[in-house]
């Protein structure tokens, strides 16, 4: 079974550096877990940290309605620990999904990948719909939240490098965070 990210990437997974294929590559039927850690310098309008601890966790399997899934959560290592959990799925029809849970749904974004001549992985947000229970609606412009992550592998620091920027227009609330980590797999 390919997984997620090779099926959404089709002919451009192989483009991708071979320590970021490793990193998408777990599927639900080779039971691999990846795993990293790094440090992030996150910044929010006037707020930022520089040097913040976070560790990820990544690992597919199927869900309850036989889609394969790959599910990430990233801890970041303040005071108190912030969890991000966020899981693609990949569909046909449809493309890259990215689900975050929220308290009471789930926001579903369609997701746009594509891999650079050095072998990193941009994905950007498209559009956006809230689940709750059986409601679902697409999300209007404003109240999207566009996101871009960017991430590649530096041969030098044999670390991966990521860029993270995060803007909801309406609220003009922006942040995003830059680090390093390295990963591995088990």
């Amino acid at each position: 079974m390919n997984s997620v990210f090779q099926r959404a990437l089709g002919t451009d997974y192989e483009r991708l550096h071979p320590k970021l294929q490793l990193h998408y590559l777990p599927s639900s039927t080779d039971g691999v877990i990846g795993w990293g850690f790094g440090e992030v310098h996150i910044w929010r309008d006037r707020f930022s940290r520089q040097a913040v601890p976070f560790s990820l966790e990544s690992r597919a399997f199927r869900d309850g309605h036989g889609r394969e899934v790959l599910s990430m959560t990233s801890i970041f290592h303040f005071t108190r620990p912030r969890k991000v959990e966020a899981s693609w799925t990949y569909d046909e029809f449809t493309g890259l999904t990215l689900e975050y849970p929220r308290l009471r749904g789930v926001l579903r974004a369609t997701q746009t990948l594509s891999v650079d001549n050095r072998g990193g992985l941009r994905i950007t947000t498209g559009s956006q719909r809230l689940c709750i229970g059986q409601w679902s609606f697409e999300l209007p412009g404003p109240l999207r939240t566009e996101a871009s992550v960017y991430e590649f592998y530096d041969e030098d620091d044999g670390c991966v490098r990521l860029d993270v920027d995060v803007t909801r227009p309406l609220s003009g609330d922006q942040y995003g965070y830059s680090g390093k980590y390295v990963a591995d797999f088990r």
